[in-house]
């Protein structure tokens, strides 16, 4: 049962270095910022390089309890179901990361990435939830 959670963690790392990590990189190689030492970057990052490290940021942000979450639930109550949800959340982020990456010239509101952010607060703190119950039914157990 615990098959397609560690498949859907597994994309997930595999995402995240891919879009998120190299997204930062790429912004960077676009301005020339890797070719030089930090004293000569400017004093405040282009607003592209900017939006890609913050939304590289907050995935990391994310990370532990996405992958906490995730494991509790799938392993203490269902792993098909945790599995499911946690692809939903790693399509809801990088369709986050992704529009945050290219909100260049917009605020945070028109970009539109609260439309992915509330959905996976929701999953997160579902799944979560669901383990505590599970938990307190099996203290009550006992």
């Amino acid at each position: 049962e615990m098959f397609l959670p560690f498949m859907v963690l597994s994309l997930w790392v595999m995402s995240y270095s891919v879009l998120d990590v190299m997204g930062v990189g790429k912004a960077k190689i676009k301005h020339n910022l890797s070719t030089k030492t930090y004293k000569d970057h400017p004093a405040s990052e282009p607003e592209d390089v900017h939006l890609a490290s913050r939304a590289q940021m907050n995935q990391v942000e994310q990370m532990a309890s996405y992958m906490v979450s995730t494991l509790l639930f799938s392993f203490l109550v269902n792993g098909r179901v945790g599995g499911l949800l946690a692809f939903i959340w790693l399509v809801l982020r990088e369709l986050y990361s992704s529009t945050y990456r290219a909100s260049a010239g917009k605020s945070l509101e028109d970009a539109g990435i609260v439309k992915y952010t509330i959905p996976c607060y929701f999953i997160i703190n579902g799944m979560a939830a669901s383990v505590l119950v599970h938990m307190c039914r099996y203290a009550l157990q006992n």
